[in-house]
């Protein structure tokens, strides 16, 4: 072992000779005894309500803080970073969306009967729909102006911009 350390140290490697050899360090065992031990599970009544205070205690000091920050805080730099904070968020209501509504479709097609019996008229019901909402307002240009111009306004109305 000492001949691999030098080695080491002769390539430039960060290791350095050990101060004692390991067998010199080595402790001894103890062996447990013969005679069963007492545990206990009874706690004071003092222990019990303190670690409970103190718990409040330190929510109500986070919260306190929270909500001296929150009065310094200035609404007016937020509002130029509000649309990218809302598509972040909507990013992630939609995949929060997406992943339940993707276990529910599992779930279902797991089940012995419904999941071969209903598979697919569900995937023939999801072709017309999608195919009748691409029909009735994306095949126009005329229909897409208006389809573009309700999400616009509906933008408009939730974001208040």
């Amino acid at each position: 072992m000492a001949t691999e350390s030098r080695a080491g140290a002769e390539h430039g490697l960060p290791f350095e000779e050990p101060l004692q050899d390991p067998i010199d360090q080595a402790e001894p065992i103890k062996l447990a005894s013969d005679e069963p031990a007492e545990i206990s599970l009874q706690q004071d009544a003092d222990c019990v309500d303190h670690p409970a205070q103190l718990g409040l205690d330190e929510l109500m000091g986070y919260l306190a803080k929270g909500l001296d920050s929150l009065k310094r805080f200035n609404f007016h730099e937020f509002q130029q970073f509000y649309a990218i904070f809302l598509f972040i968020f909507g990013a992630v209501i939609t995949a929060l969306f997406l992943f339940v509504a993707s276990n529910i479709l599992h779930s279902i097609n797991s089940l012995p009967l419904i999941g071969n019996l209903l598979g697919g008229v569900l995937e023939l019901f999801g072709l017309v729909v999608v195919s009748k909402f691409v029909v009735s307002n994306l095949l126009l240009q005329k229909k897409r102006a208006d389809l573009f111009m309700r999400i616009a306004v509906l933008k408009k109305d939730l974001i208040g911009q």
